[in-house]
């Protein structure tokens, strides 16, 4: 039982996104491409600049395959049982942190999109407001 203001259980909010049905379908009419920011070779990942064209300002695009994703929280945890990054989790903190809560210190929640190119295959695209100046692992 949680008391009130106390956050709600990560997998409660797993669920809300997909009962909210929280993944969009990409438009590439929205988003126009400027360039790659970073690689990530362990789960075959990008990060990418655009410029959201419905907002007039630049966001930070995280691409994830996938085959790395899988289609649930639940079914990553079996298909990557020793795997120690869980993007499903990331994902529900930062809606949760910039949506529900209003965080302002945080990069704000755009949308989660699906993708799909002959180039890249499927991927799960979560789109943050960009904040220049690195990343978290330099800051």
């Amino acid at each position: 039982m949680t008391m009130a203001g106390d956050p709600p259980d990560v997998d409660q909010l797993l669920a809300e996104d997909i009962a909210d049905n929280a993944t969009m379908e990409w438009d590439p009419e929205r988003f126009r491409f400027i360039g790659t920011l970073q690689e990530a070779p362990r789960n075959s990942g990008y990060v990418e600049l655009c410029e959201d064209l419905h907002l007039h300002h630049r966001v930070a695009v995280k691409a994830m395959p996938r085959s790395w994703t899988c289609d649930s929280h639940q079914e990553f945890l079996v298909t990557h049982a020793d795997e120690n990054e869980l993007p499903w989790r990331d994902i529900a903190a930062i809606r949760y942190l910039s949506q529900k809560r209003g965080l302002h210190c945080i990069c704000q929640f755009i949308g989660l999109f699906s993708r799909n190119s002959e180039a890249k295959g499927a991927e799960i695209c979560l789109v943050l407001s960009y904040c220049s100046g690195g990343d978290l692992f330099s800051w």
